[in-house]
């Protein structure tokens, strides 16, 4: 015991400071051998919050990060990644430009001039362009300070993810492959921390809770074999969408078939109506344990 308080001035048990303050007050940051996985709905956000806690990682934090797909490819993690970078406020205080725009906006190729009107590329009338590409890149670089505030972020973004930020888009993501992958990047590039977009069974066995409890295990377990933070995402079924968050119980949780006693952490997430915003606050505490 007296080692053990001895060590925790040495090196105190926290890890990252994480995008959320309070997670990472509960979590005690991003820490080594834990995994974290986080539950929403479709269409809620998880692969967002994969994007901007990636992002802090490697942007804030200065450290090496992989992200392995199955489901988003690597030009949609790009574009949420750019995003995420160009309008949250942590990060425009590193690259300096202050601006907001929708990943639409930027995936379309839309940007405005001065008075706030889209420049578009010329063409006849019959959209046939009469404007070459480079001509219109020039126009708009010229025109627009919204497209060269873009630019100046991107730039920004590929000269810090250079070296930084790992993805790999699995086409086959059994449990033999994912171990094989994160051990391979741990062990050639000296990454400590992983995400994981979306946590499911292998390919065979699609909608078997076995196997995906078998994943989950396995990826606990690496985590702390070979000193890493994994982090998860899993979609949760259509009829949670129906769960009243005031009716939630320790007995629902179970319900998840004790996948929660494989993690470290576990976060299941709703959306919640700007008509009920009312009913909730946020409670900061001090104290912890």
């Amino acid at each position: 015991m007296t080692n053990s308080i001895l060590q925790c001035i040495e090196t105190p048990d926290i890890g990252l400071q994480m995008p959320y303050n309070i997670l990472s007050d509960v979590f005690k940051g991003i820490r080594t051998q834990t995994m974290l996985v986080m539950g929403m709905l479709s269409n809620e956000g998880k692969t967002r919050f994969l994007a901007k806690l990636a992002a802090y990682i490697a942007f804030v934090h200065k450290e090496k990060v992989c992200i392995m797909l199955n489901e988003t490819t690597e030009k949609e993690i790009r574009h949420c990644i750019m995003t995420t970078v160009l309008n949250n406020p942590e990060f425009q205080e590193l690259h300096g430009v202050r601006i907001n725009k929708d990943e639409k906006e930027i995936t379309l190729g839309r940007y405005r001039d001065s008075e706030g009107n889209f420049i578009n590329r010329k063409h006849d009338g019959e959209g046939n362009y009469t404007e070459s590409l480079e001509e219109f890149q020039a126009r708009l670089h010229k025109d627009s300070e919204e497209f060269r505030q873009v630019l100046r972020v991107a730039e920004w973004v590929e000269q810090e993810s250079e070296g930084t930020i790992y993805v790999k888009e699995l086409q086959e993501y059994s449990d033999e492959t994912l171990e094989f992958e994160v051990r391979k990047h741990k062990l050639t590039k000296n990454i400590k921390y992983f995400c994981y977009d979306t946590l499911k069974s292998d390919n065979d066995s699609i909608g078997e809770w076995a196997a995906l409890k078998r994943t989950t295990t396995m990826l606990s377990e690496l985590s702390k074999e070979i000193d890493i933070f994994m982090y998860g995402s899993i979609q949760l079924t259509d009829e949670a969408v129906h769960l009243n968050i005031f009716d939630l119980t320790s007995m629902n949780i179970a319900n998840s078939k004790q996948i929660k006693h494989l993690l470290d952490q576990l976060c299941l997430t709703k959306r919640i109506p700007k008509t009920e915003y009312h009913k909730y606050k946020y409670i900061p505490t001090e104290a912890w344990g």
